[in-house]
């Protein structure tokens, strides 16, 4: 796809100036920094928490053949006075879908507008002979889905829901005889891999299966990554069976599980469970008061989690 002109470096309104950067592999953590600093007085509407940052730019992007400096490539993010405003990101996942990750909804039009045109100028796909992008809006950014709408995107039928859950007492754990929680510690990259791998229905592609053990061993190199909470539970055999990894924030004493997987022979004993709640007993000690997860499957729910953002997702085909 022919690519429209090169983004203006300035920005210029009234008093107002806005400097875009390239995001390289020297610049990146600055963007986990904004994530952490934006929850402090934007908690709760729409941007990453720190768990997506580091798992998709370990364990995604390499699961799907996608190197540090492409990933940083699909990044560009907008400065004023040393601080950053706004970014436009992907997942590293080739799938086009773009996040808008933002100090505040009051932006002004033309930074939007600068938005906009990296995304479809850069981050569309091709699908079907034509061009698609498939961009996250959180439900409050009404400016934003004005815009989104005025330039042709059209809102899908699905959603991406965040829910929370408080962490008040210290849960009991449970779990059936034979069964053991471990931590990646205890146990092997290879051996976690092999568990994600039946989790999430790739067991049979030997080459995804190669790249998850180096995605394990990327992940783990990750500033915000904790072994201690890289929680598995393991079977009699000392197989890993279950896992629940968290992510803990202690600038802003928030937990985020992600990811968490059962084989699929070990369903239904609530190892899952156990390992989340092992997870939430860790960071509660750690000072966490609550804990979100990306998803609103009953399951989550089931165990205290209760839906609290929705983004949605607007499609534009070219």
């Amino acid at each position: 796809m022919p690519k429209t002109k090169i983004l203006k470096v300035l920005l210029h309104r009234g008093d107002h100036m806005y400097q875009s950067k390239k995001c390289d592999i020297d610049n990146i953590w600055k963007i986990r920094d904004f994530l952490v600093e934006t929850y402090k007085t934007f908690p709760e509407k729409g941007n990453w928490l720190i768990d997506r940052f580091n798992f998709t730019f370990s364990a995604s992007r390499i699961l799907n053949e996608v190197s540090a400096q492409e990933y940083c490539d699909r990044i560009k993010f907008w400065e004023k006075e040393g601080k950053i405003f706004a970014v436009v990101n992907t997942e590293g996942e080739n799938r086009g879908e773009v996040f808008f990750q933002l100090r505040t909804f009051d932006l002004e039009e033309i930074l939007l507008e600068e938005m906009f045109e990296f995304t479809e100028s850069n981050l569309m796909i091709e699908k079907e002979g034509k061009h698609v992008v498939f961009l996250s809006i959180n439900e409050h950014a009404a400016n934003i889905i004005k815009m989104a709408e005025k330039r042709g995107y059209a809102k899908e039928n699905w959603s991406e829901i965040t829910c929370k859950k408080n962490i008040s007492e210290r849960n009991e754990i449970s779990l059936p005889e034979g069964y053991q929680i471990k931590t990646a510690t205890e146990t092997t990259p290879e051996s976690r891999a092999i568990c994600h791998a039946y989790a999430f229905s790739y067991i049979d592609r030997k080459d995804v299966v190669n790249r998850s053990v180096e995605a394990q061993k990327e992940m783990m190199n990750m500033r915000d990554y904790r072994p201690e909470l890289d929680i598995q539970v393991v079977d009699k055999n000392g197989k890993v069976v279950a896992f629940a990894n968290m992510w803990y924030d202690s600038d802003n004493k928030i937990g985020i599980v992600e990811p968490v997987g059962t084989h699929p022979e070990h369903r239904k004993l609530g190892l899952a469970k156990a390992a989340i709640y092992h997870g939430e007993n860790l960071i509660s000690e750690m000072g966490a008061t609550h804990v979100y997860v990306g998803s609103d499957q009953q399951f989550y729910k089931s165990i205290g989690f209760y839906e609290i953002e929705t983004d949605y997702i607007y499609k534009l085909i070219k």
